[in-house]
């Protein structure tokens, strides 16, 4: 049974975790198909590179993140996620109404949610 984790320091004295990324309320990696036919559903004329989508004087962002499993090291300030394809993202500090029963989330936005459980 997963222990919980009920302090700052609790979780980082973990050090290095096994954890599973859940995304909720934002556009994942997963979305991009998505956002090219809904382009082109609306007949909107776009131009798409490996950063974004272009149409007319407007600039869109594909999304970077996705749900995976990786790893999370805890550092002395902030923390990283390596999935296990090996893409690293960068977390800042966690503070005490971050944490969760199954581990951490950060509020992103007014609906978006990253969530970090602990496996």
């Amino acid at each position: 049974m997963q222990t919980q984790i009920n302090t700052v320091a609790a979780l980082k004295a973990l050090k290095q975790v096994r954890a599973k990324r859940v995304i909720s309320g934002l556009m994942t990696v997963d979305d991009i198909p998505k956002i090219r036919q809904s382009l082109i559903d609306d007949g909107i004329d776009f131009t798409e590179d490996d950063s974004g989508f272009t149409y007319g004087d407007r600039f869109c962002f594909k999304p970077r993140l996705c749900n995976a499993t990786g790893t999370i090291n805890f550092r002395s300030k902030d923390y990283t996620f390596t999935n296990d394809d090996g893409q690293i993202s960068y977390g800042d500090t966690i503070t005490k109404d971050m944490l969760r029963p199954y581990g951490f989330a950060l509020s992103v936005g007014t609906l978006g949610e990253i969530q970090y459980h602990i496996l």
